[in-house]
């Protein structure tokens, strides 16, 4: 019973992370546009260059007030018609006219074409430029407000109805300037009293908003770097993945459209100020050919492992959970965790019976450890992890043994003890489907009883106090 309820949990735990972490990024290098406003602006479009592109709409906030609620916020930028602003930023609107000079720039760095393709855009239909190349960009324009304590994050919501409503008017400015493009509430956040410097506000937005996640090309192969660090928010140990674009099956006209798919999963290595080394742990290999994005995937950097024990003494497995925590991450692979295991051995023994043999439990031994691995991870898909644990070992019995000895003489007997364990040992983690890895090692134990009722214990029931056990099961990296 015991041990499906350590496996269903498990299982249960899987699940409800799997969810939390469903597809919430950009698959594709997408520029973004972004209007910083409010009465402290951090220079995202300056630090973040690679990733923001600026919108100087020549609109600010104004702030009444120490309190900003967000509805007081997305009503201003409305009554200002913000999201119209940016409408004509991106356009060139001048007044009399609209170009596609600015957007077509954009849609170059963004989406990797080479310059012959990039020159037939003049050749073909503008609407389908429009929805192909633009929507891309016109679809990821941000408006970053930050006042003394709190951050606020809205969108122009501007959609394929809006583009089509732009090309319907393009030689029409009386049309074109009754288009209406709302902004709409993206996340806000608090800032602390003491403040927040730039690059902890850049990985803080970077993990509540998919367009604000970090990410960069990669720069080179061997060795692994890209040109992103800590002053972008970037630590040693946070997981990345790599994005690699594709060409689709091509259309009646000959063009295809490209798709962006997941290739690899990586961690920062070293990290400086504006330049990181990265280790694959799972997948292929990245490519600076290929033009391949590093896009950053916050994670718990903690591990959950449910797995079965074998000892060669017992009849029964025994069954256990174990925690892993990632301290830091080195290059090459290597790695320190904190590591910590709580788990149970029930043992059994024949009772005599004229019409059968009933197998019943004698003693339960339940441990909990805690300790320090080293981690080597190599071929992108394995892992090796010698670790040192210490901790308790408790043992409860059916029957009750002589404890300690009254004034009178007489004893107090007791059915459970306690000792001292510590134990070292070498697993190997595979990739199964990552975060997914089937895990698996033994270990050497030691036990040091505390008084003499668990050396009565252990020697009754024929328990070794050292020996080696075996272990399997299944790892979830969160």
């Amino acid at each position: 019973m015991k041990h499906k309820l350590i496996f269903t949990l498990f299982f249960l735990f899987v699940m409800t992370n799997s969810y939390s972490q469903r597809k919430y990024y950009d698959p594709r290098m997408r520029m973004v546009g972004l209007t910083e406003m409010g009465s402290h602006k951090r220079g995202w479009t300056s630090d973040m260059n690679f990733m923001f592109k600026s919108n100087d709409i020549g609109l600010d906030y104004q702030s009444y007030g120490d309190k900003v609620n967000v509805k007081d916020v997305l009503n201003q930028l409305n009554y200002n018609n913000a999201g119209k602003l940016i409408l004509d930023y991106l356009f060139q609107y001048d007044g009399h006219s609209l170009s596609e000079n600015l957007l077509k720039s954009r849609a170059y760095e963004d989406s990797n074409i080479d310059d012959e393709e990039r020159a037939e855009i003049s050749l073909i239909d503008k609407r389908r430029v429009l929805e192909e190349d633009y929507l891309p960009i016109l679809e990821n324009n941000y408006i970053y407000v930050e006042t003394d304590r709190n951050w606020f994050v809205f969108r122009a919501k501007i959609t394929k109805e809006t583009l089509e409503e732009v090309f319907n008017c393009w030689d029409d400015m009386s049309r074109y300037n009754q288009i209406k493009v709302p902004i709409v509430k993206v996340k806000k956040g608090k800032i602390p009293k003491k403040g927040r410097d730039n690059a902890t506000q850049y990985r803080k937005v970077g993990k509540r908003i998919p367009q604000f996640a970090i990410r960069t090309k990669v720069k080179s192969r061997n060795p692994f770097t890209a040109d992103v660090g800590t002053h972008h928010g970037v630590s040693e140990g946070d997981r990345f993945i790599v994005m690699r674009s594709f060409a689709g099956k091509e259309d009646k006209t000959g063009r295809s459209r490209t798709y962006s798919k997941k290739i690899a999963t990586v961690r920062a290595t070293t990290t400086d100020y504006r330049h990181s080394y990265f280790h694959t742990i799972a997948g292929g290999g990245a490519s600076a050919k290929n033009a391949d994005v590093l896009v950053y995937r916050p994670d718990k950097k903690i591990s959950i492992s449910t797995e079965a024990t074998y000892l060669p003494d017992n009849k029964m497995p025994g069954a256990r959970i174990v925690y892993a925590g990632l301290l830091n991450y080195k290059r090459h692979g290597w790695a320190l965790y904190t590591i910590g295991s709580i788990g149970f051995n029930e043992y059994q023994y024949d009772k005599e019976n004229l019409d059968s043999d009933i197998y019943e439990i004698d003693y339960c031994q339940s441990y909990a450890t805690a300790g320090l691995a080293f981690g080597y991870s190599f071929l992108r898909r394995m892992e090796l992890m010698p670790s040192f644990q210490i901790g308790a070992d408790y043992i409860n019995t059916k029957d009750k043994f002589p404890g300690l000895e009254n004034k009178d003489g007489t004893f107090d007997y007791v059915d459970t003890t306690i000792a001292l364990r510590a134990l070292a040992g070498l697993r190997i983690n595979v990739n199964l489907f990552y975060p997914l890895q089937v895990t698996g090692g033994a270990e050497y134990y030691c036990t040091w009883g505390l008084g003499t009722v668990y050396d009565e214990m252990t020697k009754c029931y024929g328990i070794k106090k050292n020996g080696l056990h075996l272990f399997a099961g299944l790892k979830y990296n969160f």
